[in-house]
């Protein structure tokens, strides 16, 4: 009998066919530039950021320039006058271009009434009565920093209080009770002279270089003072 021949032809799978080659290089060079595009985008994202964070602190490399120079110029000024409402008027006109200071003022100290004298607190760009602190009344932020020669600083003042100063907070001498606060200490030639605060209606007003600032004023406020009351002293002795 005759033998019976078979012929078989095994077709590749489809993954193996040149139809998925193609498509695997496609995917393959999807991938890719989607890769470079993902990544390209991020460096385009970062690209801008460091854009940003370089020109927001190039503005305030230039603001705290600004301030210096202003600050510079109001220290010359201060420190010219020999009258102390001039001084706190001086101060009080610019450090609202500082900061927000809706409550500004210095307190002298008296030897003779032993009480730390408020005259001429300007709030809400209006001057108060004036009113002074007996130094025995621990209670009054001007008097716990002019005593323990300590800067006081509160951003919540009404809820730090207590804590600050372990009892209960006391109504405002003149005026409304701040939300937020800054006394300084005025020293001069390691002695005190009274008190420079900046106070504000609205909670964390001031920020730690709003506290250097009023540094560099109660500097200057200390020597103006002091200066003042030099000439005060020849004033009356020449008359």
């Amino acid at each position: 009998s005759a033998e019976a021949v078979y012929r078989f032809h095994i077709d590749a799978p489809w993954y193996r066919t040149w139809l998925a080659w193609i498509l695997y290089a496609l995917a393959a060079v999807a991938l890719v530039m989607g890769f470079v595009r993902l990544r390209t985008n991020h460096l385009k994202q970062q690209s801008a950021e460091l854009e940003r964070t370089v020109a927001e602190r190039t503005r305030e490399i230039q603001e705290q320039k600004e301030d210096v120079e202003r600050l510079s110029q109001i220290g010359k000024t201060v420190t010219a006058s020999l009258s102390v409402n001039r001084i706190i008027d001086t101060i009080y006109e610019n450090v609202n271009n500082l900061m927000d200071a809706s409550v500004f003022g210095i307190g002298i100290y008296n030897e003779k009434t032993n009480s730390i004298e408020m005259s001429a607190i300007k709030e809400r760009g209006n001057t108060l009565p004036n009113f002074s602190y007996s130094l025995d009344d621990d209670s009054r932020p001007a008097v716990f920093c002019f005593k323990n020669r300590k800067e006081v600083f509160s951003n919540d003042y009404e809820a730090e209080y207590s804590t600050l100063f372990g009892k209960e907070m006391p109504k405002a001498a003149a005026g409304d009770n701040p939300k937020s606060m800054i006394y300084l200490p005025l020293i001069y030639s390691e002695k005190p002279v009274g008190v420079l605060t900046a106070q504000s209606f609205k909670k964390n007003a001031f920020s730690t270089y709003n506290l250097n600032m009023l540094r560099n004023m109660a500097t200057y406020a200390a020597i103006a003072l002091d200066n003042a009351k030099a000439y005060r002293k020849l004033d009356h002795t020449l008359q």
